[in-house]
């Protein structure tokens, strides 16, 4: 039976058969062959629908016929003997091979998908086992376990190359469950105790450094696109010149007007930056409190910059130059090279207030701004003191929502993972015999999970699994509320600050000269007018 649609639309988690080749004769058409499984990603209409496979493309839906259980397993079965056949639609197998059952008959015949084809088989050729969800889930009890052992040594064996991938994976296993706190902090302990410079800590391409840019991207979007959406659209929507250097300014740029427009930007994104502190997620000022007590015995002097390296290196000053990247803005909202660039040179203003240093050498023509850095710092140390306090407000949070497929991928891929770097886990997690050898292990996780992955048989594909991580989008983002007096208070505040922002005039001191911000700008922060008129036009 093909598939039968009655309205165009979106589809959610389809699968179907192709059970007739079909040979593309546009750009837009996808070739499938038969036995092969693709997801469909949208109905066009009764006779089109758009799925996915290798790749992505249009094909007829009489050459499709949906299945069912194809996400989830149901029933797995071990080869029990080995079984041809030329038929297209039938799977063929050699003995003692693990097959996804997605239709199971006592006798009779069978169905289900062997290296991404479907097909039928006889059912005497099978024997049922145990689910891989259900060792999927001892897996993740072993990987969740409290002292997190076995997910320490994956990430210390894990190649830099592979590190934002898994990353992001435990992130979302680790959110879903709740642990996400635990993981960091144990990650934040181990970086600290293994850094012997305070000027690489967290500052690396380390697992740890990786873990904590995917935890700021998964669970901070509604925080950036609240702090820094206004700032970005009047960047995005001014026509003043931003830039300061020589080298790359324009025919009737003023040098001094542009660092003076720059000045004044960079402020604005200071200040709008601190009044944001009560908005920040509640998880994300646990771990700048715990980043700076893993480091303040260690490396006293780095209290401050250690919270910085976390929260401008690894998260606001990537989204403030990546926007769209971020989801600060949509991801099809133009911005011209100018604003890009714009965006560059504040963001490298409020990295280096945020580690403390100046401007040399490297980039001379970055050293005339430098009081922005010398004025400030004392506030932006305030204010990463503040964001590292732990408050006694009643907080609740509801977890991050993952869709369960989704979920499923992540898990899998730390399943492929596990299974390449075994060897390296194994050395992590081994102790040494007191000759030096390697000690006999009895017991603990590294057993557990040979036998583990002993019983999930070989993994999966790889490739596939990266290209679908890297398609896969959190549908649902971490919430947090205080109890309702906090919610009346914090409303009251939110209300006097606008007041207050009405007739604010920002003050800005460059080589003694006092500049007024326009009220235009102010006004830019909150989108309701246009950007101020340039005192300067680009050519």
């Amino acid at each position: 039976m093909s598939v039968t649609l009655s309205n165009s639309g979106e589809t959610k988690n389809e699968f179907a058969v192709v059970i007739k080749d079909f040979v593309p004769k546009k750009d837009n058409e996808l070739n499938v062959t038969v036995g092969e499984i693709v997801q469909i990603v949208h109905r066009i209409d009764k006779r089109w629908s758009i799925v996915e496979s290798k790749d992505l493309g249009k094909v007829p839906n009489v050459n499709l016929k949906l299945i069912e259980n194809v996400d989830r397993e149901i029933w797995r079965g071990r080869t029990t003997k080995a079984h041809k056949s030329e038929d297209p639609l039938m799977l063929s197998f050699s003995q003692n091979e693990f097959i996804h059952i997605t239709e199971y008959n006592t006798s009779g015949v069978s169905s289900g998908i062997r290296n991404f084809r479907y097909g039928s088989f006889p059912s005497d050729c099978i024997e049922l086992v145990e689910t891989t969800e259900k060792i999927y889930e001892e897996l993740l009890q072993l990987l969740l376990s409290p002292d997190l052992q076995l997910t320490i040594a994956l990430c210390s064996a894990a190649p830099v190359t592979a590190a934002d991938d898994i990353a992001k994976a435990l992130i979302n296993i680790f959110e879903v469950r709740g642990n996400t706190f635990s993981l960091l902090r144990s990650l934040i302990t181990e970086e600290a105790a293994n850094t012997s410079s305070a000027s690489t800590l967290f500052r690396s391409n380390s697992m740890a450094s990786k873990m904590m840019s995917a935890f700021g991207r998964i669970t901070g979007q509604e925080y950036l696109q609240a702090t820094l959406r206004p700032l970005v659209k009047w960047i995005s929507a001014s026509s003043t010149s931003f830039e300061i250097d020589p080298a790359k300014m324009v025919e009737g740029d003023i040098i001094e007007e542009n660092r003076r427009n720059l000045l004044e930007a960079s402020v604005l994104f200071f200040n709008g930056i601190r009044r944001s502190i009560s908005n920040c997620p509640i998880l994300f000022r646990r771990i700048c409190y715990e980043l700076q007590q893993a480091v303040v015995l260690k490396f006293p002097e780095s209290r401050h910059s250690v919270v910085g390296g976390f929260f401008f290196l690894r998260f606001l000053c990537p989204a403030i130059i990546s926007p769209e990247g971020f989801g600060v803005i949509p991801s099809d909202t133009p911005l011209s090279d100018d604003a890009r660039r714009a965006l560059v040179l504040v963001s490298k203003l409020l990295q280096n207030l945020a580690n403390g240093k100046l401007f040399g050498s490297k980039e001379a023509y970055m050293v005339p701004m430098q009081n922005f850095i010398t004025s400030n710092q004392d506030d932006i140390n305030n204010f990463f003191d503040e964001l590292a306090t732990l408050t006694n407000e009643v907080k609740t949070i509801t977890l991050l929502t993952v869709p369960e497929n989704d979920f499923r991928e992540y898990v899998r891929y730390i399943h492929v993972q596990l299974d390449r770097y075994y060897g390296l886990i194994a050395a992590k997690l081994i102790p040494s015999a007191p000759d030096g050898t390697a000690a006999q292990v009895t017991s603990g996780p590294l057993l557990h999970l040979k036998d583990i992955l002993k019983r999930l048989g070989p993994a999966p594909d790889e490739g596939r699994l990266r290209q679908r991580i890297a398609k896969l989008s959190v549908q649902g983002l971490r919430k947090e509320t205080t109890n309702l007096n906090n919610i009346l208070k914090n409303e009251k505040k939110v209300k006097k600050g606008r007041a207050l922002q009405e007739g604010e005039r920002i003050k800005l001191a460059k080589d003694g000269l006092a500049i007024s911000e326009p009220q235009e700008v102010i006004s830019a922060r909150r989108l309701t007018r246009s950007a101020p008129s340039p005192p300067v036009n680009r050519h």
